[in-house]
């Protein structure tokens, strides 16, 4: 379907108005993506971040393109002294032993999750 609109003045910008039945039959999203070619402005649904990593992926295993460029360090948390606990709110919070495990205020009471460590008595 095409169609004739006029270039409009919107506020200090310029614009167009699309009609309806052009726009339900381009299916687009509510935010697209605009590029300007030499005369002409085209519209389009925008890409998806990631689209086709997994096939490169694939094609970069079946080569043989995937091995690591570096050995492997060993970081902090490889080091058995810190763990993984879960505190109040569900989240995951990382301690080291003789540092609480439970930094709420005073008045309320450490979470039971927290009181079986050593690391969280006062």
């Amino acid at each position: 379907m095409t169609t004739k609109t006029r270039i409009v003045r919107i506020g200090n910008s310029r614009g167009i108005r699309v009609p309806k039945l052009l726009l339900d039959r381009a299916d687009l999203p509510e935010e697209v993506e605009l590029r300007a070619e030499p005369g002409r402005l085209v519209v389009s649904a925008p890409a998806r971040p990631r689209a086709g990593w997994a096939a490169k992926a694939k094609a970069m295993h079946q080569h043989g393109d995937d091995v690591p460029l570096d050995a492997a360090t060993a970081t902090n948390r490889d080091n058995e002294s810190m763990r993984l606990r879960p505190i109040a709110s569900g989240r995951a919070r990382c301690f080291r032993p003789g540092r609480p495990a439970f930094t709420g205020p005073a008045n309320r009471a450490r979470p039971a999750s927290c009181a079986d460590s050593p690391a969280a008595s006062p």
